[in-house]
């Protein structure tokens, strides 16, 4: 089993990183490897039960996923599970705001990511370590382009 958790302070109000993270449309921009990310048609809008699609690149396959949110705190917290494709596991993302009501405003951003070791090749239970190393790697990449994006408005 990988788990992986990292956290960023971005220099937005809560309720803004809130709304761009729980907006799967924006998945691509700052989610290494998301292709593409959307709501299935039957919801408006993400909350508990909602479910959606994901088309990723990882280890130079490209594949679909399929998710559902099993926890949603608006402006707050989100749990998503992967209930189909060949990475399996949950992302659960954590929001609090730090300085509620002055000037200016800051979000602790926490995601924590747990999931399998196998699923994409056999093999790759073996290299866990390696595979945790690199998807800690990536996980600090794609929080801290979040950042960039909420504070300057621009993806590196």
């Amino acid at each position: 089993m990988i788990s992986v958790k990292h956290s960023v302070v971005v220099k937005r109000p809560v309720e803004e990183v809130f709304a761009y993270i729980s907006n799967p449309d924006n998945a691509p921009s700052w989610i290494t490897g998301v292709q593409s990310s959307s709501l299935d048609k039957e919801h408006s809008e993400l909350r508990r039960g909602a479910s959606g699609k994901q088309v990723r690149s990882f280890l130079g396959q490209t594949f679909e996923t399929t998710w559902r949110i099993v926890e949603f705190k608006k402006n707050e917290s989100i749990k998503a599970e992967v209930t189909s494709g060949p990475l399996k596991g949950f992302t659960v993302a954590e929001a609090t705001a730090v300085l509620p009501g002055e000037e200016v405003e800051h979000t602790v951003l926490t995601f924590l990511c747990k999931g399998p070791s196998t699923g994409v090749r056999r093999s790759v239970k073996l290299a866990e370590p390696i595979m945790g190393r690199m998807y800690s790697h990536q996980l600090r990449a794609d929080i801290e382009n979040l950042k960039d994006i909420l504070e300057n408005g621009a993806a590196r």
